[in-house]
């Protein structure tokens, strides 16, 4: 995710393609894959990837 983000792809079209790659994935494991990249990242922005 990093990676990509780096690399200059948008946040929302890294999610876009893990939803693609894995249709079965929700939000609060969309969040948990975020914050596992951006550890620093505070609670606030994994309350918005969950809505």
């Amino acid at each position: 995710m990093l990676e990509n983000i780096s690399e200059g792809k948008l946040p929302c079209q890294v999610f876009r393609d893990l939803i693609k790659v894995d249709p079965t994935i929700g939000n609060v494991r969309l969040s948990e894959v975020f914050h596992e990249e951006f550890i620093e990242v505070d609670s606030l922005a994994l309350q918005l990837i969950w809505h």
